[in-house]
């Protein structure tokens, strides 16, 4: 269960959280005899692939994947424009 991110406590792995929400819907899973796998694809079709720390590569997660490359870049992009601005000011 180290792979699902708990909602109460998204920063929180699933088998280290003590919030008693969400791992009793877990445990309820697991006690009518279903298997980890099982559970974490019951848990991300019932929620979303947000409660995977590792969503699968499909388009509706290019944003979880690659947005966080995108903003970097803008925001190289921004202070290098930024840095040039400057030192075109002070000449």
């Amino acid at each position: 269960m180290r792979d699902l991110a708990v909602s109460v406590v998204m920063a929180a792995a699933a088998a280290t959280c003590s919030a008693a929400l969400p791992q009793g819907a877990e445990l309820e899973q697991l006690a009518a005899g279903r298997s980890e796998d099982e559970v974490i694809g019951f848990l991300s079709q019932r929620y979303g692939d947000y409660v995977l720390y590792k969503p699968p590569l499909r388009p509706s997660t290019w944003p979880l994947w690659f947005g966080p490359f995108a903003l970097l870049g803008a925001g190289l992009w921004l202070l290098w424009r930024a840095l040039k601005k400057q030192k075109g000011d002070q000449r």
